[in-house]
C-alpha cells in the first residue's frame, strides 16, 4: 500500500510577496536621500579640488616658464582659467574681463549644482564678474580665498573655502 504524503507547494504566497516588496520600498525611501546627499557632498570636494589644482598648475607653470600667469575666476559662469598673457599686467585700466575671456582656451566650469560665490582677493571682495589672480616666477601671489557652495544652500556645512598664500602662492582646502 502507497501512501500519498502531502507535500508543501513550492513558490511564495501573495502576502509574502507583498510583504517583501513594502520593505524594499521602505528601504529605497530611506537609501535615496541619503545617496543623493553622498554624490552631492562628493561633486563640491571635487570641485573644491579641480580648483585648487589649477591655481598649483598656474603657479608651477609661471615659475617653469619664469614668466607671470594668470588665473581668472568669472563669478557670474563659475568657472575658471589660467592664461600667460602677458598684455594684462596689472592694470586695470587695461584690463578688459571679456576680452580675457574670449581668448581664454581652457575654461573650466564648476558642476551646475555647484556656485563660486565670492573671492576675497586683495583686502577686498567679489562678487560678481572677473577677478584676475597673478603667479609671478617667484611662486608668490596675491592672498586669495575662493568660496564654493552648493546652489541654493547658502548656510550649508557643505560649503568649501580654497586659500591661496600671497608668499608661498601654497593652496588649502578648508570646510567651513
Amino acid at each position: 500500500m502507497k501512501y500519498l504524503s502531502k507535500k508543501s507547494p513550492s513558490g511564495y504566497s501573495l502576502i509574502e510577496l507583498i510583504v517583501v516588496l513594502v520593505l524594499i520600498g521602505i528601504l529605497s525611501v530611506i537609501a535615496t536621500p541619503l545617496l543623493v546627499s553622498s554624490i552631492m557632498k562628493t561633486k563640491l570636494k571635487t570641485s573644491a579640488k579641480e580648483l585648487a589644482t589649477t591655481f598649483r598648475y598656474a603657479r608651477s607653470q609661471a615659475i617653469s616658464a619664469k614668466k607671470p600667469y594668470y588665473f581668472y575666476v568669472d563669478i557670474d559662469n563659475s568657472s575658471y582659467w589660467v592664461s600667460s598673457d602677458v598684455e594684462n599686467v596689472e592694470s586695470e585700466d587695461s584690463f578688459d574681463a571679456e576680452e580675457a575671456r574670449k581668448t581664454a582656451t581652457n575654461i573650466r566650469n564648476t558642476s551646475k549644482e555647484i556656485i563660486i560665490k565670492k573671492v576675497d582677493a586683495a583686502l577686498s571682495t567679489i562678487k560678481e564678474g572677473i577677478v584676475e589672480i597673478p603667479f609671478y616666477p617667484q611662486g608668490n601671489t596675491i592672498e586669495v580665498i575662493v568660496y564654493l557652495e552648493k546652489r541654493n544652500e547658502p548656510n550649508s556645512d557643505r560649503n568649501y573655502e580654497i586659500h591661496l598664500d600671497e608668499i608661498t602662492g601654497r593652496v588649502k582646502i578648508m570646510k567651513r
